[in-house]
Protein backbone atom coordinates (compact mmCIF):
# COMPACT_ATOMS: atom_id res chain seq x y z
CA UNK A 1 0.00 0.00 0.00
CA UNK A 2 2.87 2.72 0.07
CA UNK A 3 2.30 2.90 -3.53
CA UNK A 4 -0.49 4.81 -2.91
CA UNK A 5 -0.32 8.65 -3.89
CA UNK A 6 -1.72 9.65 -0.31
CA UNK A 7 0.39 7.44 1.83
CA UNK A 8 3.29 8.44 -0.40
CA UNK A 9 3.02 12.30 0.27
CA UNK A 10 2.50 11.64 3.71
CA UNK A 11 5.56 9.68 3.97
CA UNK A 12 7.50 12.55 2.47
CA UNK A 13 6.05 15.01 4.72
CA UNK A 14 7.19 12.69 7.03
CA UNK A 15 10.60 12.48 5.91
CA UNK A 16 11.04 16.21 5.39
CA UNK A 17 9.70 17.66 8.66
CA UNK A 18 12.14 14.86 11.01
CA UNK A 19 15.07 15.97 8.22
CA UNK A 20 14.50 20.05 9.01
CA UNK A 21 14.84 19.06 13.07
CA UNK A 22 18.26 18.08 12.18
CA UNK A 23 18.84 20.63 10.15
CA UNK A 24 17.43 23.64 13.19
CA UNK A 25 19.64 21.28 15.39
CA UNK A 26 22.68 22.07 14.24
CA UNK A 27 22.30 25.76 14.18
CA UNK A 28 22.81 24.95 18.13
CA UNK A 29 26.80 24.22 16.96
CA UNK A 30 29.87 26.26 15.96
CA UNK A 31 30.40 26.29 12.08
CA UNK A 32 33.74 26.03 10.29
CA UNK A 33 34.46 27.16 7.16
CA UNK A 34 37.30 28.29 5.07
CA UNK A 35 38.19 31.54 3.07
CA UNK A 36 40.74 31.36 0.57
CA UNK A 37 42.41 34.11 -1.20
CA UNK A 38 44.67 35.07 -3.52
CA UNK A 39 46.84 37.91 -5.38
CA UNK A 40 49.91 40.19 -6.76
CA UNK A 41 52.23 42.35 -4.61
CA UNK A 42 54.81 44.09 -6.33
CA UNK A 43 56.80 47.78 -6.40
CA UNK A 44 56.67 48.19 -10.20
CA UNK A 45 54.09 46.65 -12.26
CA UNK A 46 56.65 44.67 -14.40
CA UNK A 47 57.36 42.52 -11.58
CA UNK A 48 53.41 41.87 -11.00
CA UNK A 49 53.63 38.23 -12.45
CA UNK A 50 56.79 36.95 -10.94
CA UNK A 51 56.60 34.30 -8.90
CA UNK A 52 58.00 35.96 -6.06
CA UNK A 53 55.01 38.63 -6.50
CA UNK A 54 52.32 35.91 -5.76
CA UNK A 55 50.52 36.22 -2.48
CA UNK A 56 47.89 33.62 -0.79
CA UNK A 57 46.12 33.44 2.32
CA UNK A 58 43.54 31.15 3.59
CA UNK A 59 41.53 32.27 6.92
CA UNK A 60 39.65 29.59 8.95
CA UNK A 61 36.02 31.46 9.79
CA UNK A 62 33.19 29.80 12.66
CA UNK A 63 30.49 31.40 12.91
CA UNK A 64 28.11 30.47 16.22
CA UNK A 65 24.97 31.69 17.08
CA UNK A 66 26.06 31.86 20.85
CA UNK A 67 24.10 34.51 21.81
CA UNK A 68 20.67 33.31 20.04
CA UNK A 69 20.42 29.59 21.61
CA UNK A 70 16.62 30.72 22.91
CA UNK A 71 15.63 31.06 19.53
CA UNK A 72 17.01 28.29 18.08
CA UNK A 73 15.62 26.09 20.55
CA UNK A 74 12.07 27.48 19.74
CA UNK A 75 12.77 26.52 16.45
CA UNK A 76 13.49 23.17 16.81
CA UNK A 77 10.65 22.84 19.08
CA UNK A 78 8.20 23.83 16.36
CA UNK A 79 10.29 21.30 13.70
CA UNK A 80 9.29 18.92 16.08
CA UNK A 81 6.29 19.60 16.66
CA UNK A 82 5.44 19.83 12.76
CA UNK A 83 7.13 16.34 12.57
CA UNK A 84 4.70 15.27 14.83
CA UNK A 85 1.83 16.80 13.03
CA UNK A 86 3.15 15.01 9.85
CA UNK A 87 3.75 11.71 11.59
CA UNK A 88 0.25 11.83 12.97
CA UNK A 89 -0.82 12.52 9.45
CA UNK A 90 1.30 9.37 8.28
CA UNK A 91 -0.59 7.09 10.46
CA UNK A 92 -4.00 8.23 9.44
CA UNK A 93 -3.47 7.87 5.67
CA UNK A 94 -2.20 4.26 6.61
CA UNK A 95 -4.79 3.68 8.37
CA UNK A 96 -7.70 5.00 5.73
CA UNK A 97 -5.27 2.83 2.86
CA UNK A 98 -6.03 -0.08 5.41
CA UNK A 99 -9.53 0.20 5.50
CA UNK A 100 -9.76 1.38 1.85
CA UNK A 101 -8.24 -2.29 0.82
CA UNK A 102 -10.29 -4.00 3.58
CA UNK A 103 -13.56 -2.59 1.97
CA UNK A 104 -12.06 -3.22 -1.39
CA UNK A 105 -11.30 -6.93 -0.65
CA UNK A 106 -14.71 -7.45 1.01
CA UNK A 107 -16.48 -6.08 -2.00
CA UNK A 108 -14.45 -8.21 -4.63
CA UNK A 109 -15.16 -11.28 -2.27
CA UNK A 110 -18.78 -10.96 -2.56
CA UNK A 111 -18.75 -10.27 -5.89
CA UNK A 112 -16.88 -13.30 -6.65
CA UNK A 113 -19.10 -15.78 -4.97
CA UNK A 114 -22.14 -14.04 -6.75
CA UNK A 115 -20.49 -14.75 -10.76
CA UNK A 116 -19.90 -18.20 -9.03
CA UNK A 117 -23.58 -18.56 -8.55
CA UNK A 118 -24.21 -16.82 -11.49
CA UNK A 119 -21.80 -19.28 -13.43
CA UNK A 120 -23.84 -22.09 -12.00
CA UNK A 121 -27.47 -20.71 -12.80
CA UNK A 122 -25.86 -20.25 -16.58
CA UNK A 123 -24.75 -23.91 -16.54
CA UNK A 124 -27.94 -25.09 -15.50
CA UNK A 125 -29.72 -23.39 -17.73
CA UNK A 126 -27.45 -24.69 -20.57
CA UNK A 127 -28.62 -28.27 -19.95
CA UNK A 128 -31.78 -27.45 -19.81
CA UNK A 129 -31.61 -26.09 -23.42
CA UNK A 130 -29.53 -29.31 -24.49
CA UNK A 131 -32.51 -31.74 -22.88
CA UNK A 132 -35.16 -29.57 -24.08
CA UNK A 133 -34.03 -29.00 -27.25
CA UNK A 134 -33.77 -33.21 -27.54
CA UNK A 135 -36.99 -33.87 -25.89
CA UNK A 136 -38.50 -31.08 -28.64
CA UNK A 137 -36.70 -33.00 -31.28
CA UNK A 138 -38.45 -36.58 -30.36
CA UNK A 139 -41.75 -34.62 -30.38
CA UNK A 140 -41.99 -35.48 -26.34
CA UNK A 141 -42.47 -30.86 -25.61
CA UNK A 142 -43.97 -28.41 -27.72
CA UNK A 143 -42.20 -25.57 -29.37
CA UNK A 144 -42.78 -23.07 -26.60
CA UNK A 145 -41.38 -24.91 -23.91
CA UNK A 146 -38.56 -24.42 -25.75
CA UNK A 147 -38.63 -21.68 -26.01
CA UNK A 148 -38.89 -20.59 -22.29
CA UNK A 149 -36.16 -22.88 -21.69
CA UNK A 150 -33.83 -20.41 -23.81
CA UNK A 151 -35.35 -16.98 -22.62
CA UNK A 152 -33.90 -18.74 -19.58
CA UNK A 153 -30.80 -19.25 -20.65
CA UNK A 154 -30.68 -15.30 -22.44
CA UNK A 155 -31.45 -14.49 -19.17
CA UNK A 156 -28.98 -16.29 -17.03
CA UNK A 157 -26.18 -14.93 -19.68
CA UNK A 158 -27.21 -11.87 -19.17
CA UNK A 159 -26.78 -12.31 -15.62
CA UNK A 160 -23.32 -14.08 -15.60
CA UNK A 161 -22.13 -11.09 -17.91
CA UNK A 162 -23.26 -8.32 -15.66
CA UNK A 163 -21.87 -10.55 -12.72
CA UNK A 164 -18.33 -10.52 -14.84
CA UNK A 165 -18.87 -6.85 -15.09
CA UNK A 166 -19.30 -5.84 -11.45
CA UNK A 167 -16.17 -8.36 -10.52
CA UNK A 168 -13.50 -6.77 -12.49
CA UNK A 169 -15.28 -2.95 -11.55
CA UNK A 170 -13.99 -4.54 -7.72
CA UNK A 171 -11.14 -6.34 -9.09
CA UNK A 172 -9.62 -2.28 -10.52
CA UNK A 173 -10.80 -0.99 -7.03
CA UNK A 174 -9.03 -3.45 -5.15
CA UNK A 175 -6.06 -2.78 -6.99
CA UNK A 176 -6.32 1.19 -6.40
CA UNK A 177 -6.73 0.67 -2.98
CA UNK A 178 -3.77 -1.65 -2.29
CA UNK A 179 -1.60 0.61 -4.53
CA UNK A 180 -1.71 -0.17 -7.92
CA UNK A 181 -1.73 -3.45 -9.78
CA UNK A 182 2.05 -4.24 -9.58
CA UNK A 183 1.90 -5.20 -6.45
CA UNK A 184 -0.14 -8.62 -6.96
CA UNK A 185 -0.18 -9.51 -10.84
CA UNK A 186 -3.35 -10.46 -12.42
CA UNK A 187 -3.84 -13.71 -14.31
CA UNK A 188 -6.40 -15.22 -16.92
CA UNK A 189 -8.09 -18.25 -15.40
CA UNK A 190 -8.51 -20.86 -18.47
CA UNK A 191 -11.85 -21.06 -20.44
CA UNK A 192 -13.07 -18.17 -18.59
CA UNK A 193 -13.18 -14.19 -18.53
CA UNK A 194 -12.59 -14.14 -15.18
CA UNK A 195 -9.55 -12.50 -13.71
CA UNK A 196 -7.92 -13.07 -10.22
CA UNK A 197 -5.31 -11.60 -8.08
CA UNK A 198 -1.95 -13.35 -8.04
CA UNK A 199 -2.36 -14.20 -4.33
CA UNK A 200 -5.36 -16.88 -5.03
CA UNK A 201 -3.53 -19.35 -7.09
CA UNK A 202 -2.54 -21.75 -3.92
CA UNK A 203 -6.35 -21.35 -3.23
CA UNK A 204 -7.77 -22.91 -6.28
Amino acid sequence: MRRRPDVLAAERRLAASTADIGVATTELFPKLSIAAGGGFQALSTGDWFDTSSTRYSILPLISWRLFDGGRVRAEIRAREAVQRQAALGYEQAVLAALGDAERALSDYDAGRDALARRQTALDAARRSVGHAEARFAAGDIAGIELLAAERLLHEAETACARAHATTAVQLVALYKAIGGAGTCPMRRLPNTFQLVPQWEKGNE
